[in-house]
């Protein structure tokens, strides 16, 4: 063979080893990211079975929510009418001493 044959075939070579080098580090890359994709997902897994679980415990306290709302309502009528009658009875209070007749 030539001497310019030999050398194209050197750096034919190792411009394959170079490629092989490379694809291997592509290779172990994606095996990372492979490796780092699948404990994202048992991460996120395992905090979406926690959150389920943590709904599932306040279902209860969740569905008490109408008949507490229920019970503020009729709290705050009872409520206007005290404060309806208290303060007819101060005014009332107030005109009786004011005009000095009871």
């Amino acid at each position: 063979m030539t001497t310019v044959t030999e050398n194209d075939l050197r750096e034919l070579k190792e411009d394959i080893k170079e490629v092989n080098k490379k694809i291997d580090k592509l290779t172990e890359t994606i095996t990372q990211l492979v490796i780092g994709q699948v404990e994202i997902k048992t991460e996120l897994r395992e905090k979406l079975n926690s959150v389920n679980a943590r709904l599932d415990s306040q279902d209860k306290a969740i569905q008490k929510i109408p008949d507490l709302a229920e019970k503020i309502g009729e709290l705050k009528n009872w409520r206007t009418i005290a404060l309806v009658v208290i303060s007819g009875f101060i005014t009332s209070l107030f005109w009786f001493f004011r005009t000095g007749k009871f």
